[in-house]
């Protein structure tokens, strides 16, 4: 299911990881993880930054990501990072044996978010993007 799986290191330190289907049309972050002593200082978005980049390497014409209907900040943090809502996948989460919650939310539905890559659309260039050696 995933191609690739990258670590996000700061000084001798993992802070993060991702996995990243790269195979099919789009292309999915499939999982993004800071760790919690590592979020809120933009390591995140640095690290969506690296691996937008990473796929107009690629020739990615578009990438997702998704998170439960659940998860507010997860639904804030990809917006903020450029993603726009794209669609629903209902009833996602069928395979929970309990029912789940995050804020007092049930988690059912997967939201998946996208971003259309162009290297010519202010945002998505990879020189704008400027990942780095993280």
């Amino acid at each position: 299911m995933i191609d690739v799986v990258y670590v996000l290191w700061d000084g001798d330190q993992k802070t993060g990881a991702a996995t990243v289907r790269w195979r099919d049309e789009p292309a999915e972050i499939v999982e993004l993880a800071i760790a919690t002593g590592a979020q809120r200082h933009g390591l995140g978005r640095i690290f969506v930054q690296w691996i937008v980049a990473e796929a107009l390497r690629r020739g990615v014409k578009k990438l997702e990501v998704g998170t439960s209907n659940a998860s507010i900040g997860n639904m804030r943090f990809y917006q903020r990072c450029g993603f726009r809502m794209d669609h629903i996948r209902r009833d996602y989460f069928w395979y929970y044996r309990e029912p789940r919650s995050e804020d007092g939310i049930t988690i059912r539905d997967l939201l998946v978010f996208s971003m259309e890559l162009d290297k010519n659309r202010p945002g998505t260039n990879s020189e704008q993007l400027n990942p780095g050696s993280y």
